[in-house]
């Protein structure tokens, strides 16, 4: 037996010469797309005698796998089978002359052409004992998988598109918070549940029950409301930030909307509220109510809150902005204004004197969520309360204002 290693620059290449010089595949690969070399590989379809691809947390691209279906040789490892299917194994076999490249190379565009890979190439008799050992461990995974039909590849396509969003999540470089030199909580991002609720509720204002009120009640409007623009006047004034409404919270009767962020002050966001601007309403429109709020869906909301102010002379910024994401999205958002900016960038790592709408999701909403004690699963009782709204809730410890 012969065994070369083969850097990411030479399996690529290797592998195409194995595929035309050979009559035989046997392969267990954990992921698959569509690559240089798919379309070969296609092309060689009489050639592969059994052939699998894992596809665990949607990886393989069903562009590949479409080009298999019915195809007897080819199957699959269903997603929901125990463990994780993540071998990269292609052997290859012509009369008595057998050869295999083993490493860690799955049968992606990213493998075939820029990531950093490495493996070996075994070339022996095919009787050779770690030949068969490899041929029958592709038979055994064969043997596991699941036959590639039309209605496999519907249901895998539904689950694939439906999880893009994730796969892109998980290639981004998330980047750890540097507080800055002021920083008063430089562990935020390490707090415990525990440690961040007893921060919360630590509140000098004595605020922390109103708090909970306003944001229950703000959840309420925009459930029995299907639009912002279908709100009362007041209640629009309300969820806008306006301090005096005339809106009683239910639990406990105090009428001051200004926790979060006051806006008495910002006078052509007011008028815009009072004019029930359409454009507002649809700014919040784009962030639903429950579930998942991407990148995409915010910068839908800031689009259209931009259009808002086209013809006002002062524009809407991210105190008013991040306002209303927070009535509507407290878990999400927190409203970023004059009365916590300071210590709150101090502590996440943004400078607030240049933090604006492109930098928000990634500098505010990213460094939150990354939070421990955010990522926590949903408490029982009263602290289920401040989980639903613990983004919007950091205002308690950030806010600056008199007792």
């Amino acid at each position: 037996m012969k065994v070369a290693f083969l850097t990411q620059a030479s399996i690529a290449s290797t592998l195409k010469k194995l595929m035309a010089g050979y009559d035989e595949f046997y392969w267990a690969v954990a992921w698959g797309t569509e690559n240089k070399h798919s379309d070969l590989l296609a092309e060689n379809k009489k050639k592969i005698k059994q052939l699998i691809f894992g596809t665990h947390f949607y990886q393989t691209d069903p562009k590949l796998l479409e080009q298999f279906v019915g195809e007897k040789s080819v199957r699959v490892m269903p997603n929901d089978a125990p463990g994780t299917f993540h071998p990269k194994v292609y052997l290859f076999i012509k009369g008595n002359q057998a050869a295999a490249i083993v490493g860690s190379a799955n049968f992606t565009n990213g493998a075939m052409s820029k990531n950093e890979e490495a493996a070996v190439m075994l070339t022996a008799d095919s009787s050779d004992s770690v030949i068969q050992g490899i041929k029958d461990m592709v038979g055994e995974a064969w043997q596991d998988g699941k036959a590639i039909d039309q209605d496999f590849l519907d249901a895998y396509r539904l689950h694939y598109r439906a999880t893009a969003h994730y796969r892109r999540e998980l290639g981004k470089q998330r980047k750890l918070v540097k507080p800055g030199k002021s920083a008063r909580n430089k562990g935020l991002q390490l707090w415990s549940w525990d440690e961040y609720a007893r921060k919360v509720q630590n509140d000098p204002h004595h605020a922390y029950d109103g708090r909970i009120a306003l944001l229950k009640e703000a959840r309420e409007l925009f459930v029995r409301n299907d639009y912002f623009a279908d709100m009362t006047d007041d209640e629009r004034r309300a969820i806008a930030g306006f301090s005096r409404t005339g809106i009683l919270l239910k639990n406990n009767g105090v009428d001051d909307w200004g926790w979060f962020g006051s806006m008495n002050g910002a006078g052509d966001f007011k008028n815009l509220i009072l004019e029930n601007s359409q454009h507002i309403s649809d700014a919040l429109d784009e962030i639903p109510l429950s579930g998942e709020v991407t990148k995409d869906q915010f910068d839908g909301f800031i689009a259209s809150f931009e259009k808002a102010f086209a013809k006002k002379s002062h524009k809407g910024g991210v105190p008013t902005a991040s306002r209303l994401l927070a009535m509507k999205r407290p878990d999400l958002f927190v409203c970023v204004n004059g009365k916590n900016r300071t210590l709150l960038g101090a502590d996440l790592g943004f400078s607030p004197t240049t933090l604006t709408f492109d930098k928000y999701w990634d500098q505010v909403v990213m460094p939150i969520t990354d939070c421990a004690w955010w990522q926590t699963a949903r408490p029982r009782g009263q602290q289920g309360k401040l989980w639903d709204g613990r983004a919007a809730m950091l205002d308690s410890i950030y806010y600056e204002g008199q007792n």
